[in-house]
């Protein structure tokens, strides 16, 4: 395993000079160090990964995409997670408070942040982690998403970090952190739902190829993200849906759906991609004129 340091960028902030650092490192894409013990980067891909990360100290991995963690494989390597997923438009209240009381709980760790690619969340995060540690400048934390190449397409995620301040709420009001994010309601799974159906139609327009407007989208996790999410809101029918047979089955319908969409994307098959989303879309559109209340 080679590791080295590079580009590294001293900045004056807060009566200190702080450090962000670029990691060369054979097993982890786009890893930055950031003084403090806070490293940011790509989603570990597999053993290898892990067994890097521990290497340079990391004892808590905090993922801030959408896919659920590998928590068993970083287990293997003594690793705890973290999940608290963020969007590309803001980071929200629940996002800082969470990330206030994993810094202000575990004062000791090494922290490695990832979304995906390691280039928009998770700096945005590392970032925002940073500051609550260190009260390091708004200037010196956004160096991190320079160097990272955080795309100026997520300017919800530039102004949470160039604006955050110390969240005051008090302690009985910050959220527990699971080493997988819980979903919190129906009503918050369809939610969340929403948001990544948008990304599934811009995929679709562009013929299932990444936006240069959203540069940070993988389609297969975004597919996935659609069975996963429908899978759980079918677990969790709120009480007034629970019995109404046509209900069940047409949301039971639309995770074997999603299903089919997103191994058709895994395994290649364009006409199966496009027959799986239209009957989705087409189920969606249904169950939302009958049933949904906005």
């Amino acid at each position: 395993m080679k590791i080295f340091l590079s580009g590294c960028l001293l900045l004056a902030a807060c009566g200190m000079v702080d450090n962000v650092s670029r990691v060369t490192d054979d097993n982890i894409d786009s890893l930055l160090a950031l003084e403090g013990g806070i490293y940011t980067g790509a989603a570990p891909a597999d053993a290898a990964a892990f067994a890097a990360l521990a290497a340079l100290g990391v004892n808590t991995v905090v993922c801030v995409d959408s896919v659920q963690p590998d928590i068993e494989l970083a287990a293997e390597y003594g690793l705890s997670y973290i999940h608290i997923p963020v969007d590309y438009d803001e980071i929200n209240e629940h996002a800082l408070l969470s990330i206030k009381r994993m810094i202000v709980e575990r004062p000791e760790d090494v922290f490695y942040v990832h979304c995906h690619h390691g280039k928009h969340r998770g700096p945005a995060v590392a970032a925002i982690a940073w500051r609550q540690r260190s009260g390091c400048s708004s200037d010196s934390s956004l160096k991190v998403l320079e160097l990272a190449g955080t795309s100026k397409a997520y300017p919800g995620l530039w102004s949470a970090v160039s604006n955050w301040q110390d969240p005051k709420a008090p302690e009985a009001q910050w959220p527990a952190l699971y080493a997988v994010a819980q979903i919190e309601s129906f009503a918050g799974g369809m939610a969340k739902l929403d948001r990544n159906w948008d990304h599934i139609k811009l995929l679709h327009k562009n013929n299932w190829q990444v936006p240069s407007s959203h540069p940070d989208l993988v389609v297969v996790n975004e597919a996935r993200q659609t069975r996963d999410l429908l899978s759980g809101c079918a677990e969790g029918i709120p009480a007034e849906l629970a019995g109404d047979i046509n209900f069940e089955k047409r949301i039971n319908q639309s995770v074997a759906l999603a299903d089919d969409m997103y191994q058709a994307l895994v395994h290649k098959k364009s006409e199966a991609v496009e027959d799986s989303y239209k009957e989705l879309k087409s189920s969606c559109v249904y169950c939302h004129r009958k049933y949904r209340n906005d």
